[in-house]
């Protein structure tokens, strides 16, 4: 006997920006915000997001999935002088054109459903380096655009009200903005909410703050509900925001499939080449709410094979799949 409702296969993968920004935020004079300046754009440079998304694009086209959530989706503006691997006509990346490109390229195609803000700086004037760095949350969904069972119903993108705020130096007063975005999907004759989210690391309260707003947000959402994303606590010692989210009624995927297994999906070094995976927390969740069963969960990026040729680990996460039964 056939059960109602679908099968639907979700992801979420957290990118990676490239760099540590903190060197940049930090510096406590113009001699040294330069310096940390350049040290980061090489090391984006380093990173080659190129490359990675030739081996995301293979993780996610080997996966297949009808939708999935994106974090530091990230655009890199840069107008350089000097010893940079840029040139003064300038460089924009963007991690999400590229990515597009790439998965379009073997095959695999996607959209762009949900496009959320994030946080947004510049280098102040006067500088011979001009850099701009924005990063997003994005929902992609395959395009199956000539079918007319597939559709938005409604999307909506935010950031949180409570965020951490850096006084820097050389650049005032910056605010880290995190946020959400979801999309109100019809897929495979079935319909639910899709929600990808990225909190806080740095400050506990901040992030247990945002976990509150987030679980008031959804909370008049009706209906089945899927939440990813990267959450920056480690399910495994069943941290605040892990528990705010439970009571809220939300059912770990990983743990309803996968039990016995660690699932660790964060954190390879900064620089990605790394000899031996270091991933040894699990901070990327997909939580299921109302008429969902988890049928399966895995993790994807994290083998020895996913690496670039020149040995970059996709991203410093990994990224999460699971395979829903809804309805």
């Amino acid at each position: 006997m056939n059960r109602p409702g679908s099968d639907v296969t979700v992801m979420t993968y957290n990118l990676y920006l490239g760099a540590d920004l903190t060197p940049v935020l930090l510096a406590e004079s113009s001699t040294a915000f330069r310096s940390a300046l350049r040290a980061t754009l090489r090391r984006v440079a380093g990173t080659n997001f190129a490359a990675r998304a030739q081996a995301l694009a293979r993780e996610i086209a080997a996966v297949g999935p009808d939708i999935f959530g994106l974090q530091e989706v990230v655009v890199w503006e840069c107008h350089a002088a000097g010893d940079l691997p840029f040139d003064r006509s300038g460089v924009n990346l963007d991690f999400l054109a590229v990515l597009l490109h790439t998965l379009e390229s073997l095959g695999a195609h996607y959209k762009a459903v949900v496009v959320g803000p994030g946080v947004a700086f510049g280098t102040p004037p006067g500088e011979d380096v001009i850099a701009a760095f924005t990063n997003r949350n994005v929902i992609l969904m395959r395009d199956m655009s000539e079918s007319d069972t597939t559709s938005i119903s409604g999307s909506h993108a935010g950031t949180f009200a409570t965020n951490i705020v850096v006084p820097s130096p050389q650049l005032g007063v910056v605010t880290i903005t995190r946020g959400w975005a979801y999309a109100m999907v019809q897929l495979h004759g079935v319909q639910f909410c899709f929600v990808t989210v990225h909190l806080e690391d740095s400050h506990v309260g901040v992030q247990e703050a945002q976990a509150e707003e987030l679980v008031q947000i959804l909370r008049e959402i009706d209906g089945p509900l899927v939440l990813v994303g990267d959450f920056n606590a480690d399910a495994g010692s069943h941290p605040p925001t892990y528990t705010k989210l439970i009571a809220a009624g939300f059912r770990d995927g990983w743990e309803a499939a996968a039990p016995t297994t660690p699932g660790a999906t964060c954190c390879q070094d900064e620089e990605l080449r790394n000899a031996v995976s270091k991933l040894g927390r699990r901070i990327d969740w997909i939580m299921v709410r109302n008429a969902i069963t988890v049928l399966d969960a895995f993790t994807a990026g994290n083998e020895e094979h996913s690496r670039t040729s020149e040995g970059l680990w996709p991203s410093d996460h990994a990224g999460v799949v699971a395979r829903l039964h809804i309805g």
